[in-house]
Order: C-alpha cells, then structure tokens, then sequence
C-alpha cells in the first residue's frame, strides 16, 4: 500500500506487520530527509505496537495517527523494542520447554546469542519472567496473527497474590521458579486443584505463565484482574500562524513537491503558513515528535476562488 491509502476504512486492520516501538526518539519524514524531534531532548519512553509499512537498513517506516491525520514516518530500528517474531513458548537452558507463553508484541531485553539460544527477561512491571528463547524467533519487525495468548479472562476463580510470590513449574519447593510478582497485588486464576499449592495460570500482555503457587500464599479471591493505564495528550496553538480549512482525506507531503506520506482524517481548521503562488501550503500538524511541518497542495486554478486543497482519494495516488 501507499501512504495515500492510510484514509481509507479499515486500513489499520490490513497492515500485517506490526513493531513494538520503546521509545519517540528521532523520526524523518522521508528516509533521508531532515529530522523532526531534537536530538538534545529526552526521548519519551512509550510501549506502543505500530503497523509497519517497510524496512531499509536501520530505520523502519511506521505509520503514526496523531491530531486528526494519519502519516507514515521513518524512526530509528534502536527504538524500537527486541520482540519474538512467531507465538513460542520459552525454554530452560538445556532447551526444554516450559510452561511459558509468549506473543509476538512482548517486550524483551534479550542477551547475545549462545548455542543458537538467547536468554531473554521479558519487561512488565508487575512480573518478572525468565527463560531463553530460539536466537532466530526474536528480531523488530513481525507479521500480525489473530489470537493472544495472554487473554485467559475466562480463567477462574480469580485469585490474588502478594508481592514476591513465586509460581513454579511443579508443586514442590525445589521447582524451577516460572515467574515472580513483583507488585504489591497480582491476580492468577485457578486452573488447577489446591492442596499445598494450587495450579494457576498468569496473564499479562501478549504473556501466560502456567504454573504452581503455595496455596499459603494466595491472600484470598478477587472479581477483576488487577490493570495498569495510563494516559497523556498534547497540543499547541500559534496566534501568528496562517489558518486554512483543510477537508477530511487532504493529502499530506513531506515538503512542497514532496512526495505524499499521509493525510487528514477529519475536516479542521488548521495553522500554518501562507499559500504559495505554486498551490503549496505548510500547515502544523502535532505528533509525538513535537509539532510538525507538513505540506498541503491546491489544485484549484482559479487564485480568486478558495483554495481546492489535494485529496488522496484521487486514483493518480494510489499506483
């Protein structure tokens, strides 16, 4: 697909590949332009999955939906965070399997190759999970598939956990432990009988832990899974700036006579700079990078008239 196309209904669910991006770092919005974002300013630490639209050396092309439109950009692949490619579960040293699910979309802070093995820790703020994956299932970029193995919701009864409690591989205080709570409250859910420990599964994004916890330890049942959120937003405005009316499906250019790289999802009015004599104006659009110049294009030959801005809707943007 074209950048051109990131309008269209539906598009997101047609983009197969997928990263799992660590952090807004730099970004270019061509492969070998100028970038956007300032390499003095700390980069925002974020853990978002992004559709991928491709890959050239080490920088990958993703597509960013921010202040009503939808671009591609080029970011650094060092911000983007190591993942498994396929489902896998995770081995021991020796290469046995345990009882470890991993997606796809995990984030992984994985060591050097030995023996065709990495020894990966996978990064969660409520677990803490390790185990040594196949070194040729982990890279950046993967082909998106339905199904999550971390969504075990219709597990139960629900049961919480403190702080330090271990799940292990079998019901015995020698077991190799799976996975350790590392908050003050954590929920499982019971998928196995209790005596001195109870089977339990755990679940966290794009993870399930399947394992034994002692029963002493469970601190009671629960109705709901303990969850995290978070939000943030942005915004500006420049009392300087030129406003145009910008419709729904505007194509957006990376610079006058630029090529397309996204466009606009809803009708706005829009800040930024003059209308050249060529049909050229940049207008602000925001992004994780800070506010942005990006390029919309009139077509319309009469100068009297208001401008008739470009839309990606046309067939001559979609080759």
């Amino acid at each position: 697909m074209v950048p051109a196309e990131l309008g269209d209904p539906q598009i997101l669910e047609r983009i197969s590949h997928r990263v799992l991006i660590r952090r807004w770092g730099l970004a270019w919005l061509t492969r070998d332009g100028a970038p956007i974002g300032s390499e003095t300013t700390e980069a925002e630490e974020v853990a978002a999955v992004i559709q991928v639209l491709g890959e050239h050396g080490r920088k990958i092309r993703i597509v960013v939906e921010d202040d009503k439109a939808r671009y591609a950009v080029w970011v650094a692949r060092d911000d983007a965070a190591e993942t498994v490619l396929v489902p896998v579960a995770l081995v021991d040293q020796a290469g046995k399997k345990m009882p470890v699910e991993v997606q796809p979309g995990v984030t992984l802070e994985a060591a050097p190759t030995r023996g065709g093995l990495r020894a990966v820790a996978i990064v969660d703020p409520l677990l803490s999970v390790e185990g040594w994956v196949n070194g040729a299932a982990i890279g950046h970029v993967w082909i998106a598939r339905a199904g999550d193995a971390s969504d075990a919701r219709d597990q139960g009864p629900l049961l919480r956990l403190g702080r330090g409690a271990q799940l292990r591989g079998a019901p015995d205080p020698a077991a190799p432990v799976l996975a350790t709570v590392k908050a003050d409250e954590f929920v499982v859910g019971r998928v196995g009988a209790s005596g001195a420990y109870t089977e339990v599964v755990a679940t966290r994004p794009h993870v399930k832990v399947r394992g034994f916890i002692e029963t002493a330890k469970v601190l009671g049942e629960t109705d709901d899974f303990v969850s995290l959120g978070s939000g943030s937003g942005h915004g500006f405005g420049m009392s300087h700036a030129v406003k145009h009316e910008i419709p729904a499906g505007t194509c957006l250019y990376a610079h006058s006579e630029g090529e397309v790289i996204g466009v606009t999802l809803e009708a706005q009015t829009r800040l930024g700079g003059r209308l050249t004599d060529d049909g050229w104006a940049m207008i602000y659009i925001d992004s994780p990078w800070g506010v942005s110049s990006m390029y919309a294009k009139s077509v319309g030959r009469d100068p009297s008239q208001p401008p008739s801005w470009d839309s990606c809707t046309e067939p001559a943007h979609r080759r």
